[in-house]
């Protein structure tokens, strides 16, 4: 038996924000996957935050230097904050909040690199100061947006529906970024299945008190700017046991697994998933082959490990087990990629090869096309941020200029094939 390497940890519902139908019905068993979780012990760095101030630290970022080089750990504590639970949300003055992240090697140093405060004030490195200013005003610009837009928001479901996603769909053409978050945090409630009378109009208050309480913060006066090393904070690091949470699900066919979905539940509560994962390549698993998904990183497991269970499975030979609506998101999702790929393509043969200048312009005003088209459909784009960077790249090395296109269109055209030869026509 093998086994792969560990995929990328799971985002809590990322499945149920953007399809709305985690826990539906099975069309068929699942009999030729089988997944367990696991604990694995793996050590961890906890850092204990003190706020000095006499203000609620309301954005964190902390250098964490260790043997596998430096990383930034950052937090914003309004984003999405809720005043009825305790423990999170901005952290008030005095108090001490314990982060836990998992360092394998030695123990890693820790440095506050920005510390930003409800009362306006920043301390920290002078590049990150300049960055939190411009992110601030692009994200003040899009929270004054959607909460005059969610203000005026009807209270009946059936216009309440249309409403918003007639917000979404506007703040789409504006701009194909939304600073805020809250266009997708809101497409994914729109676009899902429906939880009773008057839940859209709960999803909607809360999110715009949520921004109310951002903006506020965001747009206080008089803060005082002050770069270099921050003084207003204390971190107290650990080294400490800990555990990660991992699932192993292993194929139990001779024909290889393409693609699958595992949800997780708590035990007490099987038929409420807590989260879910989707798995689309970049390899097949072979016959007792083994994939291994990160649930929970290392200080974050919980005290009861989930259950798991195998919604769909796709195999090489096009049979699937399981959910047939989740089979056909993963065969619409190859479908649209490839789309994004054969129109990316097109546009690099006939723009890649202009002089560097206009080329990279010529990509640049396709990429927010693209992106706002994709925005008011509801839909990813694959690409647009690759040919961003290939327009950066043009601009800074146009005597390379033939050479990155060339094997950029090639690389695309090989996944397009293999997307090709995947998906049933």
């Amino acid at each position: 038996m093998s086994v792969r390497a560990p995929r990328s940890a799971l985002v809590a519902l990322a499945i149920a924000a953007a399809g709305g139908r985690v826990g539906a019905a099975q069309d068929s068993e699942v009999k030729s996957m089988a997944v367990r979780v696991a604990a694995v012990s793996v050590p961890t760095t906890t850092i204990a935050v003190e706020n000095r101030s006499t203000s609620p630290l309301v954005e964190l970022r902390l250098a964490v230097s260790g043997p596998e080089g430096v990383g930034v750990y950052s937090s914003n504590f309004l984003a999405g904050a809720r005043a009825s639970e305790p423990g999170t949300g901005p952290i008030a003055p005095g108090e001490r909040r314990t982060i836990t992240i998992e360092t394998p090697g030695a123990l890693a140093t820790v440095r506050p690199a920005l510390a930003a405060f409800a009362n306006g004030n920043l301390e920290g490195d002078p590049a990150a100061i300049d960055e939190v200013v411009t992110v601030r005003r692009q994200r003040v610009a899009a929270l004054r947006y959607w909460i005059a837009a969610l203000n005026a928001a009807p209270a009946d479901d059936a216009s309440l529906h249309a409403y918003v996603q007639a917000r979404i769909e506007e703040s789409a053409r504006m701009t194909p970024d939304d600073p805020s978050g809250l266009r997708n945090q809101l497409a994914g409630y729109v676009n899902g299945a429906a939880r009773g009378t008057g839940w859209l109009h709960q999803v909607v208050v809360s999110r715009r008190d949520s921004a109310a309480r951002e903006l506020t913060a965001l747009t206080m006066p008089g803060g005082a700017i002050s770069p270099g090393p921050v003084t207003s904070i204390a971190v107290d690091v650990q080294r400490r046991a800990g555990a990660r949470v991992v699932a192993y699900l292993e194929n139990l066919r001779d024909v290889p697994a393409q693609a699958w979905e595992v949800e997780f539940a708590f035990p007490d509560a099987p038929n409420r998933p807590i989260m879910g994962h989707r798995a689309d390549g970049p390899y097949e698993l072979k016959r007792h082959e083994v994939a291994e998904v990160l649930v929970y990183p290392g200080g974050q497991a919980p005290s009861v490990l989930p259950v798991a269970s195998v919604r769909m499975v796709l195999f090489a030979d096009g049979t699937f087990e399981g959910s047939r609506q989740s089979r056909d998101e993963v065969l619409a999702s190859r479908a649209r990629e490839e789309q994004d790929l054969a129109y990316w393509i097109q546009a690099l043969n006939e723009d890649g090869m202009k002089p560097s200048s206009d080329a990279a312009s010529a990509l640049r005003d396709r990429v927010l096309r693209r992106k706002q088209d994709a925005a008011a459909a509801q839909r990813p784009e694959t690409q647009a941020d690759l040919i961003a960077q290939l327009a950066n790249q043009i601009e800074r090395t146009p005597d390379r200029q033939a050479a990155i296109v060339g094997a950029v269109v090639a690389t695309m055209e090989r996944r397009r094939q293999t997307l090709v030869r995947l998906t049933p026509r």
